[in-house]
């Protein structure tokens, strides 16, 4: 059982959300919060209250802009009470300041308001089991960043110039995981298996120095740290 919190400052958009995400198996929704501070309340007394063996709830989707304490403030004072719990970012402004502000507050993932109700799910679940997760949109909006920002175009073409020496197959991975395609994606396209594909975009990470897909399609779109080059 997937256990959710939603954090949103919007009351129709919490309520359908909580419906919709509640309707779907093997998920409860244990609370739901209208900003913030609130949503840090409800945790605390949560954490008073539930088993320490394990965070009060699996995954949190927090709004980014919110009243009183946004999304990426309340992510990082989660994390200070249980660096456990999966953080994931909701919103409709879809920016590269605000994914960049998101990760930066230890967030996992990052979708945007558009993403159905069962894909919220698929992220959420895949955050869970340890991957970092962007929405297509979200990584449109990245790649979108890229070309309209040219002082990132250093570091960007430091990446292409590594990645250009991958060998074929790896790099016909990495040419998949910068548009934001999934493993199951990757597989498709490539005619592998999903436990074969797991394997090259762990290579893929390594090679090029990132630590997850959710870094690397930042620095493709040219948002990520130039300290890495």
């Amino acid at each position: 059982m997937l256990r959710v919190m939603i954090v949103e400052d919007d009351r129709d958009v919490r309520a359908m959300l909580a419906t919709e995400i509640a309707a779907i198996r093997d998920v409860e929704v244990v609370a739901a919060a209208k900003n913030g501070h609130e949503a840090l309340s409800i945790f605390q007394a949560m954490m008073a209250q539930g088993d320490t063996g394990r965070p009060p709830v699996d995954a949190i989707l927090l709004d980014v802009n919110m009243p009183r304490m946004s999304g990426p403030q309340a992510a990082r004072q989660i994390r200070q009470l249980d660096a456990r719990v999966v953080l994931v970012m909701l919103t409709m402004f879809d920016t590269p300041e605000a994914l960049r502000d998101s990760f930066d507050a230890g967030a996992t993932g990052f979708l945007t308001k558009d993403c159905p109700a069962d894909e919220v799910v698929d992220y959420l679940r895949r955050a869970v089991r340890g991957e970092q997760v962007v929405s297509q949109r979200a990584t449109e909006v990245l790649i979108n960043a890229f070309t309209q920002n040219a002082r990132d175009r250093k570091a960007q073409e430091s990446l292409l110039r590594q990645a250009e020496a991958l060998p074929p197959r790896l790099r016909g991975v990495y040419e998949l995981l910068v548009t934001g395609a999934t493993n199951r994606r990757v597989a498709k396209v490539m005619g592998l298996a999903e436990s074969t594909v797991r394997i090259y975009v762990s290579e893929v990470l390594h090679r090029l120095g990132y630590n997850s897909r959710a870094e690397l399609i930042a620095a493709y779109a040219g948002v990520g740290s130039s300290e890495k080059y």
